[in-house]
Protein backbone atom coordinates (compact mmCIF):
# COMPACT_ATOMS: atom_id res chain seq x y z
CA UNK A 1 0.00 0.00 0.00
CA UNK A 2 2.96 2.38 0.31
CA UNK A 3 2.64 5.04 2.99
CA UNK A 4 -0.87 5.57 4.34
CA UNK A 5 -1.70 8.78 6.23
CA UNK A 6 -4.73 8.91 8.51
CA UNK A 7 -6.32 12.04 9.97
CA UNK A 8 -9.18 11.30 12.37
CA UNK A 9 -11.70 13.52 14.16
CA UNK A 10 -14.38 12.36 16.59
CA UNK A 11 -16.99 13.78 18.93
CA UNK A 12 -19.02 11.88 21.50
CA UNK A 13 -21.54 12.52 24.27
CA UNK A 14 -22.88 10.54 27.23
CA UNK A 15 -25.97 11.12 29.37
CA UNK A 16 -26.91 9.02 32.42
CA UNK A 17 -29.83 9.55 34.78
CA UNK A 18 -31.49 7.20 37.29
CA UNK A 19 -30.77 3.95 35.49
CA UNK A 20 -31.15 5.38 31.97
CA UNK A 21 -28.14 5.86 29.72
CA UNK A 22 -27.76 7.40 26.28
CA UNK A 23 -24.54 7.84 24.38
CA UNK A 24 -23.41 8.47 20.84
CA UNK A 25 -20.36 9.18 18.75
CA UNK A 26 -19.56 10.53 15.30
CA UNK A 27 -16.19 10.20 13.61
CA UNK A 28 -14.54 11.25 10.36
CA UNK A 29 -11.31 9.82 8.93
CA UNK A 30 -9.33 10.98 5.90
CA UNK A 31 -7.14 8.30 4.30
CA UNK A 32 -4.39 9.19 1.80
CA UNK A 33 -2.00 6.66 0.20
CA UNK A 34 1.27 7.79 -1.40
CA UNK A 35 4.88 6.83 -2.30
CA UNK A 36 3.93 3.64 -4.10
CA UNK A 37 2.55 2.98 -7.56
CA UNK A 38 -1.21 2.90 -7.95
CA UNK A 39 -2.96 -0.46 -8.28
CA UNK A 40 -3.99 -1.52 -11.78
CA UNK A 41 -7.73 -1.83 -12.13
CA UNK A 42 -7.73 -3.75 -15.42
CA UNK A 43 -5.41 -6.19 -17.15
CA UNK A 44 -3.91 -3.54 -19.47
CA UNK A 45 -3.32 -1.22 -16.48
CA UNK A 46 -4.97 1.71 -18.25
CA UNK A 47 -7.07 2.44 -15.13
CA UNK A 48 -5.59 2.70 -11.65
CA UNK A 49 -7.03 2.87 -8.14
CA UNK A 50 -7.10 6.37 -6.62
CA UNK A 51 -4.34 7.65 -4.35
CA UNK A 52 -6.95 9.32 -2.14
CA UNK A 53 -8.96 6.37 -0.88
CA UNK A 54 -11.75 8.55 0.39
CA UNK A 55 -12.98 9.63 3.74
CA UNK A 56 -14.40 7.19 6.24
CA UNK A 57 -17.30 8.33 8.36
CA UNK A 58 -19.50 6.70 10.94
CA UNK A 59 -21.65 7.11 13.99
CA UNK A 60 -23.53 5.16 16.62
CA UNK A 61 -26.21 5.77 19.21
CA UNK A 62 -26.70 3.49 22.19
CA UNK A 63 -29.18 3.45 25.06
CA UNK A 64 -29.83 1.31 28.10
CA UNK A 65 -32.16 1.10 31.07
CA UNK A 66 -32.00 -0.86 34.33
CA UNK A 67 -35.15 -2.93 34.79
CA UNK A 68 -33.79 -3.99 38.19
CA UNK A 69 -31.41 -1.28 39.42
CA UNK A 70 -27.76 -2.42 39.59
CA UNK A 71 -28.70 -5.96 38.43
CA UNK A 72 -30.61 -6.23 35.14
CA UNK A 73 -30.18 -3.88 32.18
CA UNK A 74 -31.65 -3.89 28.68
CA UNK A 75 -29.74 -2.02 25.99
CA UNK A 76 -29.89 -1.24 22.29
CA UNK A 77 -27.43 0.14 19.79
CA UNK A 78 -27.47 1.24 16.15
CA UNK A 79 -24.33 2.04 14.17
CA UNK A 80 -23.53 3.22 10.66
CA UNK A 81 -20.15 3.10 8.95
CA UNK A 82 -19.08 4.26 5.48
CA UNK A 83 -15.45 3.09 5.12
CA UNK A 84 -14.90 5.00 1.86
CA UNK A 85 -17.10 7.95 0.90
CA UNK A 86 -15.69 7.82 -2.64
CA UNK A 87 -17.01 4.29 -3.21
CA UNK A 88 -20.56 3.00 -3.36
CA UNK A 89 -22.02 -0.20 -1.96
CA UNK A 90 -19.68 -0.43 1.03
CA UNK A 91 -21.93 0.75 3.87
CA UNK A 92 -22.12 -1.19 7.13
CA UNK A 93 -25.16 -1.07 9.43
CA UNK A 94 -25.34 -2.84 12.78
CA UNK A 95 -28.27 -3.15 15.18
CA UNK A 96 -27.83 -4.75 18.61
CA UNK A 97 -30.20 -5.65 21.46
CA UNK A 98 -28.74 -6.82 24.76
CA UNK A 99 -29.73 -8.07 28.21
CA UNK A 100 -27.02 -7.62 30.85
CA UNK A 101 -27.03 -9.26 34.28
CA UNK A 102 -24.61 -7.73 36.81
CA UNK A 103 -23.85 -10.43 39.37
CA UNK A 104 -23.94 -9.35 43.03
CA UNK A 105 -25.20 -5.90 41.97
CA UNK A 106 -21.70 -4.69 41.14
CA UNK A 107 -19.89 -3.93 37.91
CA UNK A 108 -17.09 -6.37 38.76
CA UNK A 109 -18.54 -9.12 36.59
CA UNK A 110 -21.51 -9.53 34.32
CA UNK A 111 -23.20 -11.89 31.89
CA UNK A 112 -24.36 -10.41 28.57
CA UNK A 113 -26.67 -11.90 25.96
CA UNK A 114 -26.65 -9.86 22.73
CA UNK A 115 -28.44 -10.25 19.42
CA UNK A 116 -26.82 -8.46 16.44
CA UNK A 117 -27.94 -7.84 12.88
CA UNK A 118 -25.08 -6.70 10.64
CA UNK A 119 -25.55 -5.62 7.03
CA UNK A 120 -22.32 -5.10 5.09
CA UNK A 121 -22.03 -3.83 1.53
CA UNK A 122 -19.40 -5.68 -0.52
CA UNK A 123 -18.27 -2.82 -2.79
CA UNK A 124 -15.62 -0.15 -2.35
CA UNK A 125 -11.88 0.04 -1.92
CA UNK A 126 -11.45 0.70 1.81
CA UNK A 127 -8.32 -0.70 3.40
CA UNK A 128 -9.10 -3.97 5.15
CA UNK A 129 -12.63 -4.20 3.70
CA UNK A 130 -12.10 -5.39 0.17
CA UNK A 131 -9.48 -6.35 -2.40
CA UNK A 132 -9.35 -3.84 -5.28
CA UNK A 133 -7.72 -6.33 -7.62
CA UNK A 134 -8.79 -6.98 -11.20
CA UNK A 135 -10.45 -10.27 -12.11
CA UNK A 136 -8.55 -12.66 -14.36
CA UNK A 137 -10.48 -11.46 -17.39
CA UNK A 138 -12.46 -8.35 -18.25
CA UNK A 139 -12.13 -4.82 -16.91
CA UNK A 140 -14.54 -4.75 -13.96
CA UNK A 141 -12.89 -4.82 -10.51
CA UNK A 142 -14.01 -7.57 -8.15
CA UNK A 143 -15.43 -4.94 -5.79
CA UNK A 144 -17.79 -3.55 -8.42
CA UNK A 145 -19.96 -6.68 -8.25
CA UNK A 146 -21.83 -5.27 -5.23
CA UNK A 147 -24.29 -7.03 -2.97
CA UNK A 148 -24.93 -7.01 0.76
CA UNK A 149 -23.84 -9.59 3.32
CA UNK A 150 -26.32 -10.00 6.19
CA UNK A 151 -25.31 -11.65 9.44
CA UNK A 152 -27.50 -12.54 12.42
CA UNK A 153 -25.69 -13.56 15.56
CA UNK A 154 -26.31 -14.20 19.23
CA UNK A 155 -23.39 -13.64 21.55
CA UNK A 156 -23.23 -14.80 25.17
CA UNK A 157 -20.27 -13.51 27.13
CA UNK A 158 -19.02 -13.22 30.65
CA UNK A 159 -16.99 -10.13 31.57
CA UNK A 160 -14.72 -9.85 34.55
CA UNK A 161 -13.43 -6.42 35.56
CA UNK A 162 -10.45 -6.02 37.87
Amino acid sequence: WGIVDYATWAVDAVFKYRGFSLQGEYYFKNITRHEKGLFCMNTACTVTAPGLLGNATGWYVQSGYYLIPRYLEVAGRFSYWDPDTNASGDLVYQTDASINWFLNGTYDHQIMVTYSNIQMGTGGYAIGRSAPLPPQSGTIPLDAQGGTLIEHLIRVQYQLFF
